[in-house]
C-alpha cells in the first residue's frame, strides 16, 4: 500500500472509483486536473490499484482547507484507508482548520470524522439531503 499525489494518468481510475462508490462519476475531469495541479489530490494504492482518494481545496484565510471528496472503494472499506489519507493531509498542513461536509445518512463517515477530531458545527440541507459541516481545528 502507498499514498501518493494524484496524477493526470489517474483520472480514468478515479472516475471508475467514483462510479463504484457513488454509482456515478461526481467529479468533472477538468476539476480533477485543477485539484492535481493544486497539490492537494492524493490516491491510496494497493497492489498498483487505486482503491481510495482524497481531494482538498485551499481556502481563505491561509490556514483553512475544505475536503472536496474522500472516496474508498466498497471492497476496501473499514480498513483504515480514509483515516490514512486524512492523516497524510494533516501532516502536510499542520495546524490548519479543515472543513468537511458529511451526509447525515453516512454513519461510517461521521464516525471517521469523530475519530479524527472533527466536530460537527451545523447541519445544512443540500440538494434534498442533510449534511453536517464538520470542522477540525
Amino acid at each position: 500500500m502507498s499514498i501518493r499525489p494524484m496524477s493526470l494518468e489517474d483520472i480514468p481510475s478515479i472516475l471508475d472509483l467514483e462510479i463504484n462508490v457513488w454509482g456515478k462519476a461526481i467529479t468533472d475531469p477538468y476539476d480533477l486536473t485543477l485539484y492535481i495541479m493544486s497539490g492537494l489530490a492524493f490516491v491510496y494504492t494497493l497492489d498498483n490499484q487505486i482503491v481510495g482518494y482524497l481531494l482538498a481545496i485551499k481556502g481563505v484565510p491561509e490556514n483553512r482547507y475544505q475536503i472536496a471528496a474522500l472516496g474508498v472503494g466498497f471492497d476496501f472499506r473499514n480498513r483504515g484507508i480514509g483515516k490514512e489519507l486524512y492523516l497524510m493531509l494533516f501532516d502536510l498542513i499542520p495546524g490548519s482548520e479543515i472543513y468537511s461536509l458529511v451526509s447525515e445518512s453516512n454513519d461510517s463517515s461521521k464516525h471517521l470524522h469523530e475519530k479524527l477530531g472533527f466536530k460537527k458545527e451545523i447541519v445544512l440541507s443540500l440538494l434534498g439531503d442533510l449534511a453536517g459541516l464538520w470542522i477540525k481545528k
